[in-house]
């Protein structure tokens, strides 16, 4: 049997459902797969000329995808369209950036694994994050790595956290919005829940330069912020 591609195995995830997922349903079915990468080849043909190399490596896919409905219309906007656009912009600039700095492709993948298990530790902090967050989260990453090296991975001291940052942050953020998870799984409120995100990233830091971990626990920092206020 021919292995699924990272997009198909990306779509089988969101077609599948995330909520149903939880509550042990099964993945998408293989028929299900190839109707998604049939809409995928779609998209990439309809999104052509809002993602080259150039402009994706230029601009975030949220403004790229503005562009595209200005010209084309609104009517043609949806959330599951945005997530399309997201993942042909997360992979026309995957491949350019592993042309230009092939050493990416090393820590890539458990690098989003931190950023996946840390939306997990959010979303039970918070109670609760919509599919389409999940779903736009790769394409995030990647951008993520495109912006770091475009500043070769320099934030300035004020950037330069550490995992006890990360973990006080963490921690703080599951205070903050306690009253929102009270009707959930009491272990969704475990501090121990943060540990499991650090461990993840020390597995990826081994695979990058330190000024490249630096960057990264900016951005985790970052994204735990953007989720503070009530």
């Amino acid at each position: 049997m021919k292995p699924l591609s990272l997009s198909a195995l990306f779509l089988a995830v969101f077609v599948s459902c995330l909520p149903a997922m939880m509550a042990g349903a099964e993945l998408a079915t293989p028929e299900e797969v190839a109707r998604w990468e049939q809409l995928h080849e779609k998209a990439k043909k309809e999104f052509a000329k809002w993602t080259t190399p150039e402009m994706c490596a230029k601009s975030d896919a949220d403004s790229l995808y503005i562009e595209y409905l200005r010209e084309v219309g609104l009517m043609k906007d949806s959330e599951i369209w945005r997530d399309k656009f997201y993942e042909v912009h997360r992979e026309v600039l995957e491949k350019r950036t592993n042309e230009l700095h092939p050493e990416a492709a090393k820590f890539r993948e458990p690098l989003m694994e931190v950023f996946s298990s840390m939306l997990e530790f959010i979303n039970g902090a918070t109670g609760g994050l919509g599919g389409h967050v999940r779903a736009r989260l790769p394409g995030q990453v990647e951008w993520d790595i495109n912006e770091g090296y475009k500043a070769k991975f320099a934030l300035g001291e004020s950037g330069k956290f550490t995992h006890d940052d990360i973990r006080e942050l963490g921690l703080l953020l599951q205070r903050t919005r306690a009253k929102h998870t009270l009707h959930m799984h009491p272990s969704v409120r475990d501090p121990e829940r943060i540990e499991s995100v650090l461990e993840d990233l020390k597995i990826a830091e081994q695979a990058m330069s330190k000024e490249a971990a630096i960057y990264f626990r900016a951005r985790l920092i970052g994204m735990l912020a953007g989720y503070m206020a009530e």
